[in-house]
């Protein structure tokens, strides 16, 4: 053999042959290894679940929730159909013998996706920006004078602002404890009791109420900006399950004090309604943003781990590279 070749001669020990030592690391990226169809497959698993979580996240949290209760639901289930397409590309693929690693990797990353992002924009939509549209869906009054106006008054009022002397009676408040504490306590009208006839029992429609910031033992209320000595405004209470709790605590107080209270309609007591309400919709948002962003960072990682995992022929990730003529080798 040539001298080129390593090959000794002669007295030196006759004819042998050093082979490079395979490489043992099976972690990092081998470019040689990732081609255009693995880079073709992976830019698949990496824009198209991002764009799922997004359209079932936005459709599920803002408006059109809000707008067509029913309907939305529809249009979150279009976003199941990369998820069906890649179920049938899977099976095809099975079917004629070819490797089926990344049309199952992608399956589960659009469902997971789709299931990510509904469960997301429905929570964000019940715990956020419901409150926001049904509150914004309402009218605004200005100073209402407790003493002269019912609750069937104000059943469409969304945010009340009161009148100057408007205040909260906490020493007359009350709770009903069902896992959670729920608190009310009645707005009093400027001047004193508010009453509809002479000798007739005082009668209080409008009440402010507040979740575990009070206790059994204890009844003044301590919700919401009860020590702020300019608030005199009323956000309205807009979840309905609260609401038969907060209507049983005020059944409560009824019995309690000696009151009546026909028709309660409940308020959030602060001092500015309107920014009160933006809250709503800028947590919401905010949490929008943060999960999409997250969702994308950890379906980009998963992304890159599966390149690395999918870019052997076998499945043996961590075997030795059988050399050809090696018995094992098949």
């Amino acid at each position: 053999m040539p001298p080129g070749y390593d090959a000794k001669h002669g007295d030196e020990g006759g004819m042998s042959i050093r082979r490079k030592t395979p490489s043992k690391s099976h972690v990092f990226f081998e470019r040689w290894r990732i081609n255009g169809p693995i880079l073709l497959k992976a830019s698949i698993c990496f824009l198209i679940p991002p764009m799922i979580f997004m359209w079932t996240a936005t459709v599920l949290s803002f408006s059109m929730h809000f707008t067509y209760p029913k309907r939305v639901w529809v249009v979150a289930f279009i976003a199941l159909a990369p998820v069906l397409f890649s179920v049938w590309a899977t099976f095809k693929n099975w079917q004629i013998g070819l490797d089926t690693r990344w049309s199952m990797a992608s399956t589960f990353l659009f469902f997971a996706a789709w299931a990510a992002g509904t469960v997301f924009g429905d929570v964000n939509y019940l715990v956020n920006l419901h409150n926001f549209y049904f509150v914004s869906a309402l009218k605004s009054y200005s100073n209402i004078k407790p003493k002269e106006i019912t609750g069937t008054q104000l059943m469409d009022a969304g945010r009340v602002q009161f009148a100057e002397g408007t205040r909260l009676k906490v020493e007359m408040g009350m709770s009903f404890t069902m896992w959670d504490t729920y608190c009310v306590a009645p707005i009093l009208a400027p001047g004193g009791m508010n009453a509809v006839a002479p000798g007739s029992p005082a009668s209080y429609d409008l009440w402010a109420v507040g979740k575990n910031c009070c206790s059994s033992d204890n009844p003044a209320f301590m919700c919401g900006e009860y020590r702020n000595p300019d608030a005199r405004s009323g956000l309205r209470q807009s979840n309905e399950d609260e609401r038969v709790y907060f209507a049983l605590a005020v059944q409560q107080a009824e019995a309690a004090y000696g009151i009546t209270a026909a028709h309660p309609i409940f308020f959030h007591w602060v001092e500015d309604p309107d920014r009160a309400l933006q809250t709503f919709f800028t947590k919401g948002f905010r949490a929008w943003v943060f999960m999409i962003f997250s969702h994308f960072c950890i379906n980009a990682f998963i992304v890159v781990l599966l390149m690395n995992a999918f870019k052997y022929s076998n499945r043996a990730l961590f075997a030795e590279e059988k050399l050809p003529g090696h018995y094992m080798s098949h």
